[in-house]
């Protein structure tokens, strides 16, 4: 059976592109920022979609982590996105992951925590090429 996740979005009205975000018990905002139209209320939707990509890493690493008795310490991580350009000139998307743990690793538990953090749901997600977006006006 698949896992249905739901979000409900809505203009909060404060300025041309301000948002709600209700998911389940929990609001946020979401905004542009100001030189792309917004207000900067709250973070973009790229910057949401990165904060998804970076927490769902650390929180796969360090499940990882504890199932091995890996002593990591605290788990940081950093996420970076460019609109870039191909050798054939046409555009993609480059995301880049920087991973910082406290505590001294092998170039082998390095390599480990890289394989790993390509398991965690968000990077299956955003690489995965079977993505179906259904739309639909009521």
């Amino acid at each position: 059976m698949a896992i249905r996740n739901h979000v409900i979005v809505s203009e909060t009205g404060e300025s041309k592109l301000a948002q709600r975000l209700e998911l389940g018990r929990h609001h946020l905002a979401a905004d542009e920022p100001i030189e792309m139209g917004g207000m900067d209320s709250g973070p973009s939707p790229i910057q949401y979609m990165l904060a998804s990509l970076g927490s769902c890493t650390s929180m796969t690493l360090r499940v990882y982590a504890a199932h091995k008795n890996w002593a990591l310490g605290a788990i940081r991580v950093e996420v970076f996105h460019e609109r870039a350009k191909g050798d054939s000139g046409a555009p993609y998307d480059r995301f880049e992951r920087v991973i910082h743990v406290e505590s001294d690793l092998t170039d082998e538990e390095r390599a480990k925590l890289v394989e790993i953090a390509g398991k965690c749901p968000m990077h299956k997600l955003l690489m995965a090429t079977d993505k179906v977006i259904d739309t639909r006006v009521e």
